[in-house]
């Protein structure tokens, strides 16, 4: 097809009353935006479109195409080599798909921006009378934000290696009921990676008056060092219990939580400058409605020394602990700044550079502001071997 080709066998059986479809295919140097025609732009309208008023939603109510689930039954193997789609190459994937009975479950077994064992599945039950429920989970050691983002001869905008670990579950018969309903964990681990000023503006939330916290003057791009994210989910309400961005200007911590359900957010994003080359660094708060956030800079604050917010963070050192099997694991200078700022040092040898301190070879980094005796408040066991309220297991999606 073209300078591509398609290996494999397919078999379709309409003999019984519901369809079955059985497959095993390899797609190679494909290049779907020459095969298939071009989507045809929607015309320009000639009104301009109405404002946003305060009942626009971000997720919609109308019900979800889940009964085409029962119309076919398919167990196929895709593998793609060289995928070109929308401006955007697949170097190396497989997938394996398997609908049986209203029953969808699609594993990701393989895709070449992944380093190390990768474990992706996404799960749609909706079989019988039950109210369909739906189940993601997303584990990986190191995935190529370059790569996954990179569109065409482009190169993106975030690069370095991203270490995740993700379980969440829903309910609901619309978009708006799956995301109120959402339960699980996020874990996120980024070490050694850089981007340019849209880039992080959009990560901590599209505030332009962010730029001075994490950029120079005299550069649009800048290192990042490390990032730690811990978030929890529980019926559509999104708290993070650790959220640290770590640049070579600034550490930027964020608070608060996220509303799905009700699409209400309420965020503190607070930078920590580092050194006196920054013209902002207070913190901006987000809250309102999702669709159309209302922004709020601080600007009475003063500016924030290093160490201050490190003094601030509470964070249980048991809860840690599932990050040192997660990417660099204990060599992450976000988890060594979070365990030793919790008296609990668990690197050996590490001597990195970050909150702008350097300590030699035999411990994790050391001395950054005062007052840190005081974090790790909270005395409650958060053993990550032990289900809690906010802690979710495969299990759980059985329940449905």
């Amino acid at each position: 097809i073209g300078e591509g080709r398609v290996d494999g066998w397919l078999v379709l059986d309409t003999s019984a009353a519901v369809p079955d479809l059985q497959a095993d295919l390899t797609l190679s140097d494909l290049n779907l935006d020459k095969l298939l025609p071009a989507e045809e732009k929607p015309a320009e309208p000639e009104a301009k479109p109405a404002a946003k008023t305060s009942d626009d939603k971000l997720f919609s109510d109308a019900p979800l195409p889940f009964e085409t689930l029962s119309k076919a039954d398919i167990k196929a193997t895709l593998r793609v080599s060289n995928l070109v789609r929308n401006n955007r190459r697949v170097k190396d994937a497989e997938i394996k798909i398997d609908l049986a009975r209203g029953k969808l479950s699609v594993s990701l077994l393989k895709l070449a921006s992944v380093q190390g064992e990768l474990e992706g599945v996404f799960e749609v039950d909706a079989s019988g009378n039950k109210t369909p429920a739906v189940m993601i989970k997303l584990k990986a050691p190191k995935l190529d934000l370059g790569e996954i983002l990179a569109s065409g001869d482009v190169t993106t905008t975030i690069e370095g290696p991203l270490a995740t670990d993700i379980f969440l579950r829903a309910q609901g018969n619309s978009l708006a009921q799956i995301m109120g309903s959402l339960t699980g964990n996020i874990n996120l681990l980024m070490e050694d990676g850089s981007a340019d000023a849209k880039a992080l503006d959009m990560l901590v939330g599209g505030l332009s008056a962010m730029f001075g916290t994490i950029f120079t003057d005299q550069s649009s791009k800048t290192r990042i060092n490390c990032a730690i994210c811990d978030l929890t989910l529980k019926d559509g309400m999104l708290t993070p219990q650790l959220a640290v961005l770590d640049t070579e200007y600034s550490t930027v911590f964020a608070e608060g939580q996220v509303d799905l359900k009700n699409e209400q957010l309420d965020i503190k994003v607070s930078p920590e400058a580092k050194g006196v080359t920054l013209s902002v660094a207070v913190p901006v708060r987000l809250h309102g409605k999702l669709s159309d956030p209302g922004i709020e800079v601080e600007k009475a604050g003063a500016l924030i020394k290093t160490g201050q917010l490190w003094a601030t963070v509470v964070y249980p050192p048991a809860a840690l602990v599932k990050f040192t099997d997660l990417g660099g694991g204990k060599q992450n200078p976000c988890v060594s700044m979070v365990a030793e700022k919790g008296g609990m040092p668990i690197l050996d040898g590490v001597g990195k550079v970050v909150g702008g301190v350097v300590k030699g070879t035999e411990g994790a980094v050391k001395g950054v502001g005062t007052g840190l005796g005081k974090i790790f408040g909270s005395e409650e066991d958060t053993d990550s071997t032990t289900d809690t309220e906010n802690d979710v297991d495969e299990d759980d999606f059985d329940d449905y």
